[in-house]
């Protein structure tokens, strides 16, 4: 009888969490990326430094190799550049079965217009050596072709 008081005591809590619209201690939030240009961040970034964003532009490799010096950038229009972090493979081996889809490799990004989401930080990568700031990224869209 203690096990039944017990489950519904604690389905009744569930429940009121979840009708106060308040979020349980252990249910993350996950915070909106907010829309910037690398102009903006390459102007002001301490104001978006840890700040979860969102920004366009053009991926590209700036180094002289791709295997071997590998300096992947985010492009606008105008030429400004911030650095991004490597969020996919480099490459992917063949696939033992061809009926499955590969899965995105950095190969399917650039030279392409995306749209990026991920986090400024203040620092440098292996990749991003030499810039004060880059982008972390979380997630990637591409917008269109070039």
């Amino acid at each position: 009888m203690k096990t039944m008081e017990i489950v519904s005591l604690c389905v009744i809590i569930s429940l009121c969490f979840t009708c106060s619209g308040r979020k349980a201690a252990n249910e993350q939030t996950v915070e909106t990326a907010k829309p910037v240009s690398i102009t903006v961040l390459i102007e002001k970034p301490t104001l978006h430094v840890d700040s979860r964003l969102m920004v366009s532009g053009t991926l590209v490799n700036k180094g002289k190799d791709y295997f071997r010096d590998l300096q992947i950038v985010l492009e606008d229009s105008l030429g400004n550049i911030i650095p991004v972090t490597v969020w996919v493979p480099i490459e992917i081996p063949p696939m033992l079965d061809p009926s499955k889809p590969r899965p995105k490799a950095l190969q399917d990004y650039l030279n392409k217009k995306i749209q990026l989401k991920g986090f400024l930080r203040r620092g440098s990568t292996v990749q991003s050596s030499g810039y004060e700031y880059y982008l972390e990224v979380e997630e990637a869209e591409v917008l269109y072709e070039e």
